[in-house]
Order: structure tokens, then C-alpha cells, then sequence
């Protein structure tokens, strides 16, 4: 269970730094967009902003692709809880029975002493 916890840590770590990483270069592009020497005869910008606009697309990708590795794991960890609990549950019920016999027996024995010594 620590190592879906340790990797559930550390695909939610990768998944803020995608989003931070989209953050950064969505304001790069609001940046050159609202320059006033932008103009569409640069083509320089041009092919910078598509080039942004594609990186951005693929880590939206990653990220989206981590959430649901993410979120695999997270389902995994509560089946095992579950399966987990359900066990520790069969354990208490049969140490319940066991004590159960263990009194049922020794209230026998008192009973047939008190018996014995009328």
C-alpha cells in the first residue's frame, strides 16, 4: 500500500507541475499576443505560438493520462482496504467464537462444581 501511496504522490506532483508548466506558457502566449508590435507578417511568433499551443496540448495529455493512472490506483488502494477489513473481520468473528466456547466451558465447569458441592 506505501508504494501506491509513494507513486499516487508522486503522479498528483507530476500532474501540478504539467499544469504549472501550462499556466507558464498560456501566459507566454496571452504575452505575445497582446504585444503591440505583434503583428502576422512575424512568422517567427507564428510558429512559436503554434509550437506553445502543441506543447501545451500534449502535456494537457499527460495530465489527463496520469489522473486516470491516478485514479487506478486510488480504486486499487480501497479494494485492498476493503479486502483487508473483510479479513480482520472473519479474524474478530472466529476469535468471538473461540472466546465464546471458552465461557460456554467454564460455565460448565462452575455449574458442575456448584453441583457437586450441594
Amino acid at each position: 500500500m506505501r508504494v501506491y501511496r509513494e507513486k499516487n504522490f508522486r503522479l498528483k506532483t507530476q500532474a501540478t507541475q504539467y499544469e504549472r508548466q501550462i499556466k507558464e506558457k498560456d501566459k507566454l502566449i496571452q504575452e505575445l499576443v497582446q504585444q503591440s508590435s505583434f503583428s502576422k507578417s512575424n512568422l517567427a511568433d507564428t510558429h512559436l505560438i503554434g509550437a506553445l499551443k502543441r506543447e501545451i496540448k500534449v502535456t494537457k495529455e499527460r495530465i489527463r493520462v496520469k489522473e486516470r493512472e491516478r485514479n487506478k490506483l486510488s480504486k486499487g488502494l480501497k479494494v485492498t482496504r476493503l479486502q483487508e477489513l473483510e479479513v480482520e473481520m472473519k479474524v474478530f468473528a472466529d476469535e468471538c467464537t473461540r472466546l465464546r466456547r471458552i465461557l460456554d466451558e467454564v460455565t460448565k465447569q462452575k455449574e458442575m462444581s456448584y453441583t457437586v458441592e450441594d
